[in-house]
């Protein structure tokens, strides 16, 4: 895996945070007023369960009379042969300091797996009595531990009252899922007891259903469990807020807290290029985030958007030219990371997700060719062709190929005129089959076998005019047999015998014109004897 980091170290730069509007303009059509910040504490915007659990309608072993408050899986869903599963979660807003900034509330889970397909959708409700998460767990094999009285398990689940969004977790497993639940936390901050929420099976279920169980991560789950490792990936709930009506607005960010926010301001009208609220200026969101003349060397700033990324650090080259943007999202680098080459030609983008490298990263020369195409996968591993150009010209200079992280498959190397000069064949990281380097006419220069990073087989050397130079025998690394060499008229100018890598036998150097030259007689390696006459 392979994980960029471009956070600069504050104690270095004057840090000044930003807040871009995002809301609309006031009915008389001019720039909107400046507003006071969120009150929204960083580390409160991302709020992580603080109870979840799930409960399973299967009899077998008790399952249905457990409790499995401490498991590191919420199981919701149908099993045709077990039964429901249904998964419980619980916020506290406690922390929040002023509730009625908060805009749009969305739950996300990390989604696990999925035991049979994905053909029944998820309904979340409102729970409408109390339930208490428990301390039980999973046992494989094992009769379960009967819940405690009060404790989640399918015999004791609580109330539950309407639907309140649907949603279907999809094939792609492994990765983060969001559901947007507004209506629902805007009930509960407006009055309605807060008892969690409960995520159940849709639709007429019957043994004619096919089976779709779904499994997230609960608070329980080790951050090193799954990829991106060091991840909290237990149920969260993301809160957005706008300050008021006015220009200054926000994404409560926990990207925040570790940045200082002892000169925070808003982005005036007069920052912008015209009279219009500032969500409006050029750079907005995209293709450039941060603005073109900063008052400073490096400044974050946070955006209220509907997707990635809430906040985004800028940092610029002495002259004023904008060096580095990159996005941020609960603290991790999340979206396209760019730098830019002091001409304010692109120099690299890095696609990140949760701070991994995830997609294309490209790399450009000052003149704003590419110059490196970087492929990644889903697991921030390099996966596909990486391919480097000449300056100039179309022209590939360097292929390398890679599955999930692994070299595999040819490397390839070539000249200014697009003819092949080195390949190399790999395979799960390790040279294993044909190495050839070729001369500018096109000949063979060098050709060996190599198996699992070691030579075996013939290894051949060739003059430019195609007459074979040398040629040796390889077995696991290690040369063997007769070792000869030729002059580029075709003579033999030597004869050398190898065993297990040493020399073992004669030694022979010959003139062009086929006279010995030398002779000598080794044993494992060592002169043992010279055979001139």
């Amino acid at each position: 895996m392979r994980i960029r980091s471009y956070f600069p170290l504050f104690l270095f730069f004057l840090t000044i945070s930003v807040f871009f509007g995002c809301g609309e303009d006031d009915e008389g059509g001019g720039a909107s007023s400046s507003s006071s910040q969120s009150s929204i504490t960083p580390d409160t915007s991302r709020l992580r369960a603080v109870s979840d659990s799930y409960a399973y309608a299967y009899s077998y072993l008790d399952w249905d009379k457990a409790n499995f408050g401490a498991y590191d899986q919420l199981g919701a869903g149908w099993d045709s042969t077990g039964g429901e599963s249904r998964a419980y979660i619980k916020f506290d807003f406690s922390s929040v300091l002023n509730t009625a900034e908060i805009k749009k509330a969305v739950l996300r889970l990390f989604y696990l797996s999925n035991s049979g397909d994905n053909g029944v959708d998820l309904g979340i409700y409102n729970v409408t009595s109390s339930w208490l998460e428990g301390g039980g767990t999973y046992h494989p094999g094992e009769l379960e531990k009967k819940a405690a009285p009060g404790e989640l398990s399918w015999t004791q689940q609580p109330s539950m009252g309407a639907r309140e969004a649907v949603f279907n977790p999809g094939a792609k497993q492994l990765d983060w899922i969001d559901i947007d639940i507004t209506p629902m936390v805007m009930k509960w901050l407006n009055g309605t007891q807060n008892n969690g929420l409960v995520i159940k099976a849709e639709g007429a279920l019957s043994n004619s259903v096919g089976t779709s169980v779904y499994r997230f991560a609960s608070k329980e789950r080790d951050v090193n469990n799954d990829k991106p490792k060091g991840e909290f990936k237990g149920p969260m709930l993301i809160l957005y807020t706008i300050g008021g009506s006015g220009s200054s607005s926000s994404l409560s960010s926990a990207a925040a807290s570790s940045n200082s926010q002892n000169s925070d301001s808003s982005l005036s009208s007069s920052s912008s290029s015209s009279s219009t609220s500032a969500n409006n200026w050029a750079g907005w969101p995209l293709p450039q985030w941060c603005p073109a003349k900063p008052e400073a060397g490096l400044i974050h700033m946070y955006y209220y958007q509907n997707s990635n990324p809430d906040s985004v650090t800028c940092e610029y080259y002495e002259s004023g030219q904008l060096h580095k943007e990159w996005p941020w999202f609960d603290g991790l680098e999340y979206g396209v990371a760019k730098t830019y080459h002091e001409n304010g030609v692109l120099q690299e983008e890095v696609p990140y997700k949760f701070g991994n490298v995830i997609g294309v990263a490209k790399q450009y020369y000052t003149s704003g060719q590419l110059y490196m195409w970087e492929p990644y996968n889903e697991n921030g591993n390099h996966d596909g062709i990486i391919t480097w150009y000449y300056e100039g010209i179309d022209q590939v200079f360097q292929e390398w190929s890679y599955v999930d992280g692994k070299r595999h498959g040819m490397e390839k190397v070539y000249r200014k005129n697009g003819q092949l000069s080195e390949e190399i064949s790999y395979a799960n990281d390790k040279k294993h089959g044909t190495m050839r380097y070729y001369y500018e006419n096109g000949q063979i220069k060098y050709e060996a076998t190599w198996i699992e990073d070691k030579l075996d087989g013939m290894r051949k050397e060739y003059y430019e005019n195609g007459q074979i130079e040398s040629e040796m025998f390889f077995a696991a690394g290690k040369v063997g047999g007769l070792a000869k060499g030729y002059f580029e008229s075709g003579e033999v100018k030597y004869r050398i015998h190898y065993v297990d890598g040493l020399k073992h036998g004669r030694e022979e150097f010959y003139f062009k014109n086929g006279a010995l030259k030398s002779c000598i007689i080794y044993d494992r390696g060592t002169k043992a004897a010279s055979c001139m006459q």
